[in-house]
Parts: structure tokens; C-alpha cells; sequence
């Protein structure tokens, strides 16, 4: 039979090994653990909004926090959007307040046509286009 003494240490062993098990994993700096990353829409420098996921494919890992993008790589550091001011590819330039109905083809609700953020776009008179995933004149749009 136990005694109050032993069933207390067995109650408080299961209660740290299982508090154990849940503890999120330690992530860099400027990131947070979620159980959704999204594997194929990583915002990095080079794409600060990549387009969303035909099929929502989930991993637990860590995450940027809000208004940081990783460097260049999807396995890059996190920093600020704003320190993302050299644009990988010659097609592009940086925009402090870019609007994506004003930057790709396609259209859009009213929303996205208010919230600007910073990020690299391509530079005028060319525009996004999602379907061939290049800078097209807006008239040699593919939608």
C-alpha cells in the first residue's frame, strides 16, 4: 500500500514528466513556436508575402513574429522587414508602403488595397503576376 508520502512523489513525477512534454522547443531570436508553420509560404526578404498555399501543409517549428521576415533563405534569421531594403533580384525595389493591388495583377478586395507594408515589389510600369510567378507589364497580365 502506498503511503502519502510515496503517492505524492509518484503524482508529482507524472505531473513534471508530463509538463515536460508540452514545454514548447526554444526558438532563435525574433521567433515563436507554433504547431502551424506554413511550409510552403515562408516570408523572407527576398518575398516578404508569398502567395498562400494551394493545399495548408502544417509542421510544428518556429516562426518569425509579427513584422519580421527571415533573410533572404527560408532557413534565414528573422529581422525587421524594414532592414530587408537590398532586393535580391534586379526586377525588383524596395517600397517602404507597397500595395498589392497596386503591384501584381488581379483583383482585389478593397482591403488589400489600404494596408500597405514595406517589402521588396516590382519596380513600375511591371507588376506581380501570381500565375507565372514574375514581373509582367499589367496588360500582359496572365488573370
Amino acid at each position: 500500500m502506498f503511503s502519502i508520502v510515496q503517492l505524492t512523489i509518484l503524482v508529482l513525477s507524472v505531473v513534471c514528466i508530463s509538463s515536460e512534454r508540452v514545454k514548447s522547443p526554444r526558438c532563435p531570436l525574433n521567433e515563436h513556436w507554433t504547431t502551424c508553420v506554413n511550409a510552403c509560404a515562408r516570408p523572407t526578404c527576398a518575398d516578404p508575402r508569398p502567395p498562400d498555399c494551394q493545399f495548408l501543409v502544417c509542421n510544428e517549428g518556429c516562426e518569425c513574429d509579427e513584422g519580421y521576415v527571415r533573410t533572404k533563405k527560408p532557413d534565414g534569421n528573422c529581422i525587421p522587414i524594414e532592414k530587408c531594403k537590398n532586393c535580391l533580384k534586379p526586377e525588383y525595389e524596395f517600397q517602404e508602403f507597397g500595395l498589392r493591388c497596386n503591384t501584381s495583377c488581379g483583383p482585389y478586395a478593397p482591403d488589400l488595397c489600404t494596408f500597405g507594408s514595406p517589402g521588396c515589389y516590382c519596380k513600375k510600369p511591371k507588376v506581380y503576376d501570381w500565375n507565372v510567378k514574375k514581373c509582367v507589364l499589367r496588360e500582359n497580365c496572365s488573370i
